[in-house]
């Protein structure tokens, strides 16, 4: 062989030893790029162990892989440690040569991994972070609404939809309104029953077709009512009342009965606008009128309601209970047994017809018992059965309830 060959042979193998080392080899930037690539295809997969260590193995042979570090610290947070992940994140913070994609990135993880162990202020200021860095980043956005969500903050909340909506070019007055609404039931759980009320007529303006605005203008007053009772029968049980006491009596007694009575036409526009769900409000609006002594004016309202809604068996069940009360007993079996042929499963209208039923002969505590059975199935088990009729704005609005507030409240 001779020595050109030889020479030939030594440059391909010593070629070839250079490109291992400088790309084949644990820890070169080929190796570590394709072990990235890998990590979050792994990630991505839900093979979190995997995956993370991949991300182990790049930060190890590159401490200045913040990508790597970023993904490392996201696996541990979403493996159930959020407190390990944020310790790691925040150690990048510190990092000078960062790209802005790093910095966004690093913030997003930040804000998870804050929003994960509930400290929200510090959530929402990584976030603020990343809108610092981009004022239309949707991600930023979209977390910022659900952050202040979780504070219960809707007003912050509402604020950022706007932009939210803004960037994304998606004008949504219904989700508008929603929000809004929610503002009002945080200021209602708070008792600022006229800031409350400015909230639900706003939501009306914005949306005029969500109803479920009356229902809860209708709660306003109702629970201001009842403040105002209470306050009453603190001064009705005192065996001793002052004048000034006397007074006061007389004006808890009159604003009670003022709010109950506005309470009322709320709550039947809530029925007209939506009948299918008037089984939220028929018990309000009858212990409402029975209250103020104006119980016949139950039928107006139950035949409003049938007017729109002729299939209404909750409507017509009521109407069944109202007229038996009155002692009209055979148009109350014929409404009782219409509402049954309509729906035969329905609760409420059967244990009517068993109250009915009870008047052939002497019965009273089995009637009594179906009163109060009438009242519990209305108030709460029914709206449990008939939770397929629940429309998805009373829907949303409870499942982002306000704590310790129900939409049946």
């Amino acid at each position: 062989m001779n020595s050109s060959l030889l020479i030939l042979l030594f440059l391909i193998a010593a070629g070839g030893g250079i490109y291992y080392y400088l790309t084949l080899r644990p820890g070169s930037k080929s190796s570590l790029r394709e072990s990235y690539s890998e990590g979050l295809d792994l990630l991505v997969s839900g093979q979190r162990k995997e995956a993370y260590q991949h991300f182990k193995s790049i930060v190890q042979h590159d401490s200045n892989n913040v990508k790597a570090y970023i993904k490392l610290g996201q696996v541990i947070r979403e493996g159930g440690s959020p407190a390990q992940a944020l310790k790691i994140h925040k150690n990048l913070t510190i990092r000078s040569k960062i790209t802005t994609f790093e910095k966004i990135e690093l913030h997003k993880n930040l804000a998870l991994d804050y929003a994960d162990l509930n400290y929200l202020d510090e959530a929402i200021e990584e976030a603020e972070k990343i809108l610092a860095l981009n004022r239309a980043n949707e991600w930023a956005l979209s977390h910022l609404i659900d952050f202040h969500k979780k504070k219960e903050d809707w007003e912050k909340a509402s604020e950022i939809l706007y932009q939210y909506q803004e960037v994304t070019q998606t004008q949504d007055s219904h989700l508008v309104g929603l929000y809004k609404l929610q503002e009002g039931r945080v200021a209602l759980k708070k008792q600022d029953f006229q800031k409350s009320r400015q909230l639900f007529e706003k939501s009306l303006e914005i949306d005029s077709e969500l109803s479920p605005g009356y229902l809860f203008l209708g709660n306003s007053f109702a629970e201001e009512s009842e403040i105002a009772y209470k306050k009453a029968m603190e001064i009705d049980e005192k065996e001793f009342q002052t004048p000034d006491e006397k007074e006061n009596y007389t004006e808890y007694v009159n604003t009670a009965k003022q709010q109950l009575a506005r309470a009322i036409p709320m709550w039947v526009q809530f029925t007209e606008r939506d009948p299918e769900q008037s089984w939220l409000v028929l018990p309000k609006i009858k212990d409402a009128l029975f209250a103020l002594n104006r119980f016949n004016e139950i039928e107006v309202v139950l035949r409003e309601i049938l007017k729109r809604d002729g299939d209404n068996v909750d409507a017509l069940s009521s109407l069944a209970d109202f007229y038996n009360q009155k002692g009209a007993r055979k148009e109350a079996i014929d409404m009782i047994e219409s509402a049954i042929e309509k729906q035969p499963d329905s609760l409420i209208a059967n244990v009517i017809r068993l109250k009915l039923s009870s008047y052939k002969g002497d019965l009273n505590e089995v009637r009594k018992d179906c009163d109060g059975l009438i009242d519990l199935f209305m108030k709460e088990v029914y709206q449990f059965s008939n939770a397929h009729l629940v429309r998805d704005d009373i829907d949303w609005l409870d499942k982002n309830s306000p704590k310790d507030t129900s939409v049946k409240a």
